[in-house]
């Protein structure tokens, strides 16, 4: 490591040390208007596009955004959900964990491949999600 990374580095330790700890209502709270605080962002799109989903979430973090992401691909295999009842059952939990960071979230982006825009057709009808499509903040262009 290079000196002016190390430096760099040394800064960022600092700041991270010197941050007081905050609950995630503390963090996630819209209306806290602190200098601070970055906009939350939630990244929506389809898991076939997994790196596209990482690309977005690697420009929104570097663009200064606090990025809320799918954190689990069922598509691709793990030992979580190697057994299919154990993929059954972790997958409505994962949709509701992410409808959660939809609802906790400053900024939704759609991270639109091939126009792969909507809900699952699957979803219950009967508990929409109080952000839907009409509040959307941003999508991406399929070339980004």
């Amino acid at each position: 490591m290079n000196r002016e990374h190390h430096h760099r580095d040394l800064q960022a330790a600092g700041l991270i040390a010197a941050a007081a700890p905050a609950t995630s209502e503390q963090l996630l709270n819209a209306s806290d208007t602190s200098t601070d605080r970055p906009t939350v962002v939630t990244l929506c799109g389809s898991t076939s596009f997994w790196s596209e989903l990482a690309e977005a979430n690697l420009r929104e973090t570097a663009a200064g955004r606090a990025v809320l992401a799918p954190g689990c691909n069922l598509k691709n295999a793990h030992e979580l959900w190697a057994e299919p009842a154990a993929a059954a059952e972790l997958k409505p939990a994962l949709d509701a964990l992410h409808r959660w960071k939809i609802r906790a979230c400053d900024e939704v982006l759609i991270v639109n491949v091939n126009l792969r825009l909507g809900f699952p057709a699957n979803r219950p009808t009967a508990a929409p999600p109080s952000r839907t499509l009409d509040c959307v903040d941003r999508v991406t262009s399929p070339q980004e």
